[in-house]
């Protein structure tokens, strides 16, 4: 799954293999606050973040841009001296360990 969001563009090969490449006239973006990202996923990360999508009812950019949110409260609160805790259905409480771990 490539994931392009204002100054890359998503080229696709003969065997279906894609890259990014900056834009050529990157000049012009400097003044727009909107910026476009284009990443790769593979296999399991671009699976969850089609699940995520699906259950949530919204565009697979809309879900990338949903967990890059949810992951700065949760950075800043952790920083911030906060603990991040999950109740489970038993009404039970878990801490989360924080910074997560880079997906392998």
């Amino acid at each position: 799954m490539t994931i392009q969001t204002a100054d890359t563009h998503a080229l696709r090969g003969r065997n279906g293999s894609t890259a990014a490449h900056p834009a050529s006239q990157q000049d012009e973006f400097d003044d727009d606050p909107a910026r476009r990202l284009s990443i790769h996923l593979k296999g399991h990360m671009a699976e969850v973040v089609r699940r995520l999508a699906d259950r949530s009812g919204m565009k697979i950019s809309d879900a990338v841009k949903a967990s890059i949110a949810s992951f700065e409260f949760l950075d800043e609160q952790a920083r911030r001296g906060g603990q991040i805790l999950i109740e489970d259905s038993d009404g039970r409480l878990m801490k989360v360990a924080w910074p997560p771990r880079s997906p392998q």
